[in-house]
């Protein structure tokens, strides 16, 4: 898996060999790349080479020593940026191998199928009053889900986002209103169990603004899920 960044303007630029360079793009590496990568035993040269491999084109260039000069040139408000955006290469490509499409003859859905057109109503009716966000379900009381808006979970200015709920909150960022459902799965404690992103290309199963309309049309009533 090769999925690639935009390209990144550095600020104020690297000058290497005369050329400056202002540009920057990050990959994933791929599976059999990590792995020799994990194997080098020094942690310091482990990370350094896990960040410069993860480099893969400077102002047009791909040459290893050229890729190599760069990275030693970096400056640390360039490095975050970098590091932030290969962060967000990793959320799309946990969300590419893990993307879930759901599977009406998936017994372990039987219960989020059983009530999909009020679920994706009550999804689709939260995103329309209060923007991004998620439902918050216990797969045993499915009539109480409560929707959690992004801006609810996203820290306040100045403030780090917690560590546990980075990925979940780039998923909130990136989900498909109009096809898609964020569903965090609780426990009856309200610990969070799984975070799953939902869509149905089956006829059967409305997507949410058109389960939201059935609803609405008297089909049903969403109205009673926070």
């Amino acid at each position: 898996m090769r999925i690639i960044s935009e390209q990144i303007t550095l600020n104020p630029g690297i000058e290497i060999d005369g050329q400056k360079i202002t540009m920057a793009t990050v990959r994933l590496l791929s599976d059999a790349e990590l792995l020799a990568l994990t194997k080098i035993e020094d942690p310091r040269e482990r990370s350094e080479r896990l960040f410069t491999e993860q480099i893969a084109s400077v102002g047009g260039e791909t040459d290893r020593g050229k890729i190599e000069a760069f990275a030693q040139h970096l400056t640390w408000p360039d490095e975050e940026r970098l590091q932030r955006a290969m962060d967000e290469l990793l959320v799309e490509a946990a969300e590419i191998q893990g993307r879930e499409l759901i599977d009406i003859a998936d017994d372990r859905n039987d219960i989020i199928l059983q009530h999909w057109q009020q679920l994706a109503a009550a999804a689709y009716a939260g995103y329309l009053a209060r923007g991004r966000g998620g439902l918050m379900l216990d797969l045993k009381a499915p009539d109480e889900a409560t929707y959690v808006a992004l801006d609810s979970l996203s820290a306040t200015e100045g403030e780090a986002e917690p560590d546990g709920l980075r990925e979940h909150l780039a998923r909130l960022r990136r989900y498909d209103p109009e096809r898609q459902i964020v569903f965090f799965i609780v426990s009856w404690e309200e610990d969070l169990l799984r975070c799953r992103c939902l869509h149905s290309e089956s006829k059967e199963l409305l997507d949410p603004p058109d389960a939201y309309l059935a609803e609405t049309r008297g089909q049903g009533d969403a109205s009673h899920i926070n």
